[in-house]
C-alpha cells in the first residue's frame, strides 16, 4: 500500500533542493514555472531532466515548443520563485529578462540559466520527465536560493 499524500509531502519536504523557474515560449507566448523537480542527467551529451506536472499550461508549451530554459536562481530572487508559482495570468509581469540562441525566455540576474533542446519525454505519473540537451549554459557568482521544509533557506559558509 503507497504513503499516503501527507506523510509523502512531509518527507519530500525534507530534501533541500535549489530553485529553478523552467521557462518556453511557443506561438509567440511566454510560459513558466518554478519547478524542484530539476537535475543533472548527462555529461556526455550533456542532459538535465525537469519534472512538469501536465495539468500546467508550460507542460503543453515545453511539448509543443520543443525546447526550454531553466534559470537557478539566487537567493535575493525569492519574490520571483513565488511569482511564478502562483497561479496569476502573467507570471513574467515585472521580470527582467534575457534571450539566448534558443529564443527562450531567462531570468536576468540567476545564478545560472540553461537554454535546452527537448531530447525525449518520458512519463512519471502526472508529471512528463523532459529530458532537454544543453545548448547554451551561463553562470555568474551568487549564493543560491533554496527551499526545505516548505519555505525558503539561505546558505552559511
Amino acid at each position: 500500500m503507497p504513503v499516503d499524500d501527507a506523510q509523502f509531502k512531509l518527507a519530500m519536504s525534507h530534501f533541500a533542493s535549489g530553485v529553478t523557474i523552467v521557462t518556453t515560449e511557443h506561438q509567440g507566448k511566454p510560459y513558466g514555472m518554478t519547478v524542484a523537480s530539476f537535475a543533472s542527467l548527462s555529461l556526455h551529451p550533456p542532459l538535465v531532466l525537469v519534472c512538469v506536472e501536465k495539468s500546467v499550461k508550460t507542460h503543453e508549451a515545453i511539448g509543443a515548443a520543443g525546447k526550454f530554459g531553466v534559470s537557478i536562481l539566487a537567493r535575493e530572487q525569492a519574490d520571483i520563485s513565488s511569482q511564478f508559482a502562483s497561479r496569476r495570468d502573467d507570471k513574467f509581469e515585472g521580470v527582467a529578462l534575457t534571450r539566448g540562441e534558443l529564443g527562450v525566455p531567462l531570468i536576468a540576474n540567476s545564478l545560472t540559466t540553461l537554454q535546452c533542446s527537448v531530447r525525449d519525454t518520458l512519463p512519471g505519473g502526472d508529471h512528463t520527465i523532459f529530458i532537454g540537451e544543453v545548448v547554451d549554459a551561463q553562470t555568474r557568482e551568487g549564493i543560491p536560493l533554496l527551499y526545505f521544509r516548505s519555505g525558503y533557506r539561505e546558505m552559511r559558509s
